[in-house]
């Protein structure tokens, strides 16, 4: 027990040592932490995605900016594009799953949960593929 957060006991969730109840915060994987109730499992999801739409706009948005930039050469130029489109088509896609989970109530939430967890660690696959932080 060194006063990290990570005794085992408590690791990851109060950041606690849980001998003495001190300690630093211990960083939780967001798309692994536990929920109490359907409804939070959904707002905490629809969270984690809607920071990895945010990597993506801003992503796209730089990419974006360089093709306007006149002074590039035209294969920098076409890799580029091709870039924009997939975040495009990357950001469609998730905002599908954001939609989807949003609409969700707690009746249908274990079909589709199911399919939009998986939704999202693919689109986080996808983002990592491409050297973006998820």
């Amino acid at each position: 027990m060194d006063g990290d957060g990570a005794d085992g006991a408590n690791a990851g969730t109060d950041g606690a040592n849980g001998a003495d109840g001190t300690g630093t915060m211990t960083a939780v994987d967001p798309w692994t932490r536990t929920y109490t109730t359907p409804a939070a499992e959904r707002a905490g999801t629809v969270e984690n995605l809607n920071g990895l739409r945010a990597k993506l706009v801003a992503e796209l948005e730089s990419v974006r900016g360089r093709l306007k930039d006149g002074t590039r050469s035209a294969a920098d130029k076409k890799a580029d594009s091709t870039r924009a489109s997939e975040l495009a088509q990357g950001l469609e896609r998730l905002d599908r799953t954001i939609k989807q989970i949003t609409d969700a109530d707690d009746v249908n939430w274990a079909q589709v949960r199911e399919s939009n967890i998986k939704a999202a660690g693919e689109f986080r696959d996808w983002m990592n593929k491409y050297g973006m932080p998820s």
